[in-house]
């Protein structure tokens, strides 16, 4: 999910499926949906606002430049 949120598949502003039809989406129990979810939600990519649902955000300043390090971390083998 995350990789169709980043690849613009999931828009910002579309609201996720519950965690029951998340699952049967992606063929995965819904208490591993809701791990899902609150990994995207650390991640910055949604915002969960209560009783009305799960929403895709755009990344945040700081979620961006800390994906670029972890991206320039990974090819280069270690910080410079």
């Amino acid at each position: 999910m995350e990789a169709e949120i980043r690849s613009g598949q999931l828009s910002v502003g579309v609201r996720l499926p519950n965690e029951r039809n998340m699952g049967a989406q992606y063929g995965v129990a819904s208490g591993t949906a809701c791990r899902a979810v609150a990994e995207l939600r650390d991640r910055g990519l949604v915002v969960t606002l209560p009783n009305k649902g799960t929403y895709v955000v755009a990344p945040s300043r700081l979620v961006r430049a800390l994906t670029a390090l972890t991206k320039k971390r990974h090819y280069r083998g270690g910080f410079d």
